[in-house]
């Protein structure tokens, strides 16, 4: 559990840092040639994706606490019936 954790709690940084270079290649692009348009979409989508790795991780941790709550419900039913 601390695995995922530590993964979505960078997820969002890492998010937040490619899409600032997407942004940055995205303003050279606009004052630029046909290669830097390239750039710029290549790290568009790089920063999209790593939005929906941050997404995935947040989820994955979601599901992870319920699965406990629901586990740990059960065990105390046992212990008390």
């Amino acid at each position: 559990m601390p695995g995922y954790q530590s993964k979505a709690g960078e997820a969002p940084s890492n998010a937040r840092n490619t899409a600032n270079q997407s942004r940055e290649q995205a303003s050279k692009a606009t004052n630029g040639d046909l290669g830097d348009a390239k750039r710029a979409k290549k790290k568009a989508s790089k920063a999209l994706d790593k939005a929906e790795d941050a997404k995935d991780a947040k989820d994955k941790i979601k599901d992870q606490d319920k699965k406990i709550a629901k586990l740990s419900s059960q065990l105390q039913k046992s212990k008390s019936g």
